[in-house]
């Protein structure tokens, strides 16, 4: 396990993620490393399979809620929670779609490995590989996109950096302002 998870903090550092300091790192239950990049926080947990994580998620997402309480991590970044597995056998789907389905606390990402290295699986999530380019405050655009440049900052901002679900999401909660 200890191999594994050098290799999952150095595809992170890699990766241009920051770990949090391993003080910081629960006790019980074990999170096998915590990042931090542009727009979240990552705790990642290398798991034996979508058994353990079926039993375990609910304590792993409340010491989350208790880091971030207590400003361990930063509350204006999301949360995710991610296990890395060997492979998602398919009569386990069914206890494993809760979990991932459940968005409460955090968002809840499984990856299989499927004798792969560590850093190749969690290469199947999309933003792991570029947290410093999600981080910049200055979007991106093509200089001719003229609808683009009429939007306000903030929503050009989260555009580049979040969901459509996320924006929708904040546009009917009135967070953008139409100035």
């Amino acid at each position: 396990m200890s191999d594994s998870k050098a290799e999952l903090r150095r595809a992170f550092l890699d990766a241009g993620w920051d770990a949090l300091d391993s003080n910081n790192e629960p006790e019980d239950p074990a999170f096998h490393g915590l990042f931090v990049g542009g727009f979240a926080t990552c705790a990642v947990v290398l798991a034996e399979g979508v058994s353990a994580v079926a039993r375990n998620w609910r304590d792993m997402q409340g010491v989350l809620v208790q880091l971030r309480s207590e400003r361990m991590v930063d509350p204006a970044k999301d949360l995710y929670l991610i296990f890395v597995v060997e492979q998602i056998e398919n009569e386990m789907i069914d206890e494993l779609q809760p979990v991932l389905d459940d968005n409460r606390v955090c968002r809840k990402i499984c990856v299989e490995r499927r004798g792969r290295s560590v850093r190749e699986a969690l290469e199947d999530i999309s933003f792991f590989p570029t947290p410093a380019t999600v981080a910049s405050e200055e979007p991106k655009f093509p200089e001719n996109d003229s609808v683009v440049e009429e939007l306000p900052p903030k929503v050009r901002v989260d555009l580049e950096r979040r969901a459509p679900e996320q924006i929708v999401e904040r546009l009917l909660d009135g967070r953008y302002s139409t100035e």
